[in-house]
């Protein structure tokens, strides 16, 4: 009977928890899928990928990029910058990825440079426009392209919107890279 009543309560406890395991999950799967998709175009520039053509040495290059915008926070854009202009126009999208699991992208933030080891203190954001992050082979350092003339890094976040909790991903025009939690 004992054992019995220690197995009820150790399922309940287990079976308790279980929903905001599983938002917690899928809040960091969907940010590392995100900076995946953003590793995956650094290679592309980086190693000359091109829509889907074989290459020749006269081929032109089109840079890749994905497309963020706070207007349409479940989704990111895939796409190849057919004008070579550094951001996302309507006719160049590849693919749309769709971010699952009740996340969504909660703000964007552009902002002049910070020691990418130590994140600004302070999440607020100078704009929330839309953000295109390409990139343009041979380079493996991304042309940000945002509403702010001048900017030198993007930081989106991420939110679980049944939880409290967010995830942060920053891009740097040096190239680097950075996952951070709030």
């Amino acid at each position: 009977m004992v054992v019995v009543a220690i197995f009820l309560i150790m399922t309940a406890i287990v079976l308790g928890s279980l929903p905001s395991f599983r938002d917690k999950t899928s809040l960091d799967l969907v940010v590392k899928e995100v900076l995946t998709e953003i590793r995956q175009l650094q290679v592309y520039g980086g190693a000359a990928r091109s829509n889907g053509v074989v290459f020749t040495p006269n081929s032109v290059l089109t840079p890749f990029g994905l497309y963020f915008d706070i207007s349409n926070p479940k989704q990111i854009v895939l796409f190849s910058d057919t004008n070579n202009d550094k951001e996302y126009s309507g006719g160049e999208m590849i693919e749309t990825y769709a971010l699952g699991g009740g996340v969504q992208i909660q703000k964007i933030c552009l902002s002049t440079p910070f020691p990418i080891s130590t994140p600004p203190i302070s999440d607020s954001c100078n704009d929330n426009g839309p953000v295109s992050i390409t990139f343009t082979n041979p380079y493996p350092q991304p042309t940000l392209t945002g509403s702010l003339d001048s900017f030198s890094y993007a930081r989106l976040f991420f939110k679980q919107t049944r939880l409290n909790e967010t995830r942060s991903i920053t891009i740097s025009q040096t190239g680097q890279i950075v996952v951070t939690t709030q």
